[in-house]
């Protein structure tokens, strides 16, 4: 049994890259599996390796946000605004995480559209059907072993800002 410590506002940013850790090892192992033949692999298996890794994305990006600035605002699943406001604090900052969908300006209507749909990868990687109540259109698929490298490089990033935020604190 595991027992965690009372966290104090100073811990929330690194409580954040805990979270984000067990998301990600977690989608790596379930997708080493598949790659292995030791877990078959299939679509519904496969989008849960997808939302593992988004999630992970995701509190990272928090957990960074919060080292650099602790009173910031990070509500929200938008990858693309967490790291919009990442960048924002840390300007030297280089990270383009999976997942994103990026509309080039200055099209302000094809740039609202791409936020409309870069809100809806959240929705597609947790439920079979959109707000409305009707499954995703298109053909959907999952490759594990497509997906091994982007995982790989997902970990590496996201160890490499760690390091530099938490541990060198050079910003």
């Amino acid at each position: 049994m595991h027992i965690q410590q009372e966290v104090t506002d100073s811990d929330v940013p690194m409580e954040f890259v805990k979270q984000a850790r067990a998301y990600l090892e977690a989608a790596e192992k379930l997708n080493t599996l598949m790659c292995d033949g030791a877990w078959a692999s299939n679509y519904y298996r496969g989008r849960v390796v997808l939302w593992l890794a988004f999630h992970a994305v995701e509190l990272y990006l928090k957990g960074f946000i919060l080292k650099l600035d602790p009173r910031a605002s990070v509500n929200g699943h938008s990858l693309a605004v967490l790291t919009a406001k990442l960048k924002t604090l840390a300007p030297r900052t280089e990270f383009d995480p999976p997942f994103g969908i990026e509309a080039l300006p200055p099209d302000p209507e094809l740039v609202q559209q791409v936020e409309k749909d870069e809100k809806k990868i959240h929705e597609m990687l947790r439920y079979p059907i959109d707000t409305e109540g009707k499954p995703w259109p298109g053909v959907q698929g999952f490759s594990a072993s497509m997906f091994h490298n982007t995982l790989a490089l997902t970990h590496t990033d996201c160890e490499r800002l760690y390091v530099r935020l938490f541990e060198n604190r050079d910003g």
